[in-house]
């Protein structure tokens, strides 16, 4: 039975009749979204070599940069995936890509290494909006037996954003200056979200999993049932502290960008910190305020976490996911700057086909790699509730030795070869995060489940490529090719919980939460 179904189409949550075909559409329309959400990434990554130069920096620095993304997508995560679930996502999903595609072309103005840190870690607020709203969309349109294949699909372009990134921002860096692909991003993510306002439309939450639920027991696939929240708390104390609070986080943001904006030359560590840490806590106990009132009347946040938590199989595929996105960061950070060093031996001039090297055949090995393990994971995933998992933690733990070869080899071809073999098994892994953990999580609570994991995921996996600049700092000779190699060993961690997930909690978890919602289905 065919999510939201209305005479043998889709719905929207405002009663428009969609096209059967609809649930890929969508799958199309957030391909390209994402594309710009990792082509804009990749901006800093393409030009380190550039920026480093231009701000006189060592490469445990430079980490910090490819690091600060990460900080504030992983810190603003969680909050990003409580709003998504109680506001309509279109709506998060196109002014997300509004607001950092203005912030990634505001990161061309930054004249000091604390400004570009700041731009680039508010891109990471920006950012931080559209994966839980876009998966929990996503989720909505396709249930058991193409969720898999259609969140694949979409994660195809990741690596094409990856690659595309980096190359076009290579190339434009070569030619007018690492500032233009800043610009150029900017603007074209700009165009896409005007685009796409008319043609985007939210799907009823929990859809497709309700007509999973009708389809084998029966029952009105349009019943919907929230985690209950408690009553509006109107006494004066949360009410003024609301008040005060909006006006503490204007303030701080207000006179945050006028300091950003006033220094003109780099900052001494002190003066740095005299010049912002006032405004940035005013901002963050202004954010802390405001939220305040809605957390304590909200029981859904509370519940969210008790929900998570008790769910084991949810919790191992969290830090399966830290570990792996560990390995990511610190290979997508530096495989650059390792290729350019290596391969080309510094040559200017090779800087794009640098970074292309260094992501190509990754990417493209990936493409492959995701969309396989999407309909790997779907295929069992009907025969068995670990389906997902095993495919999971076979792309992971495959991957270890070329991992540890990445580090290692200094031949053109070699290092092709390794690359798009961590590349293949890195997509295996990339085509389930969401479609396994969505498997023991509530619909309604997805939001918050994308932003918690990827607060965690990010978060942590942002001081990874800090740890490998400090290996390599330390180490000059292959100084990162030990890092990167050494990464091959948190895979393994990463396939040891994921075995634990699949063969000890991931049957009794997801059963439970089929129940519920069959018996959710049938109360009409």
């Amino acid at each position: 039975m065919s999510t939201a179904a209305y005479q043998g189409g889709l719905v929207s949550d405002t009663g428009r009749r969609l096209p059967s075909n609809y649930k890929w559409a969508i799958v199309l329309m957030l391909w390209c979204i994402t594309f710009f959400n990792y082509a804009d990434r990749m901006a800093l990554n393409a030009n380190m070599p550039l920026i480093r130069a231009d701000f006189g920096l060592d490469k445990a620095t430079g980490g910090m940069l490819g690091a600060a993304f990460g900080y504030t997508y992983g810190l603003c995560a969680l909050f990003a995936g409580f709003t998504v679930d109680r506001v309509r996502r279109k709506t998060a999903v196109l002014v997300g890509l509004v607001v950092w595609s203005l912030i990634c072309m505001g990161t061309a103005t930054a004249h000091t290494f604390w400004m570009l840190f700041a731009f680039l870690a508010l891109e990471g607020l920006g950012e931080a909006f559209y994966f839980p709203a876009a998966m929990s969309m996503m989720s909505d349109y396709h249930g058991k037996a193409t969720r898999s294949k259609a969140m694949s699909i979409n994660q195809t372009s990741v690596y094409f954003g990856t690659i595309g990134g980096t190359f076009f921002a290579g190339y434009l860096g070569k030619e007018y200056g690492w500032r233009s692909a800043f610009l150029a991003f900017g603007a074209m993510g700009l165009v896409l979200a005007v685009l796409l306002w008319r043609f985007l439309h939210e799907p009823p939450r929990g859809a497709a999993d309700r007509a999973d639920a009708v389809a084998e027991g029966g029952g009105d696939p349009h019943v919907i049932r929230h985690v209950s929240s408690g009553p509006a708390d109107t006494s004066p104390f949360f009410n003024l502290t609301a008040v005060a609070g909006l006006l503490m986080l204007v303030s701080g943001l207000l006179m945050l960008a006028r300091t950003v904006m006033s220094i003109k030359t780099d900052p001494t560590i002190a003066e740095t910190i005299r010049a912002y840490v006032p405004w940035v806590l005013m901002t963050l106990f202004g954010l802390v305020f405001t939220t305040l009132r809605r957390l304590r009347k909200d029981r859904e946040f509370w519940t969210f976490f008790r929900v998570f938590m008790t769910t084991p199989t949810a919790v191992l595929l969290l830090f399966a996911f830290l570990c792996a996105n560990s390995v990511a960061t610190i290979v997508l950070v530096w495989m650059p700057t390792f290729v350019f060093e290596n391969i080309y031996l510094k040559d200017a001039a090779m800087l794009a086909v640098a970074g292309t090297f260094a992501t190509m055949p990754l990417q493209l090995a990936s493409m492959v790699g995701s969309p396989g393990g999407g309909a790997l994971a779907d295929y069992l995933r009907a025969r068995s509730p670990r389906g997902r998992i095993l495919v999971q933690m076979m792309g992971v733990l495959c991957a270890v030795p070329f991992v540890f070869f990445c580090g290692q080899v200094h031949g053109k071809w070699a290092l092709i070869l390794v690359l798009a073999g961590w590349g293949l098994f890195k997509g295996v892994y990339d085509s389930n995060i969401w479609a396994s953990v969505y498997d023991v999580v509530r619909p309604e609570l997805r939001g918050m489940t994308t932003g918690f994991m990827n607060m965690v995921a990010w978060g942590g996996g942002a001081l990874a490529p800090i740890g490998a600049g400090y290996i390599a700092d330390t180490y000059k000779e292959n100084g990162l090719g030990y890092a990167i190699s050494g990464a091959s060993g948190i895979y393994i961690l990463s396939g040891l919980l994921l075995f634990a997930a699949a063969m000890m909690f991931v049957t009794r978890d997801s059963a439970r939460l089929k129940a519920q919602i069959a018996a959710e289905a049938r109360q009409a």
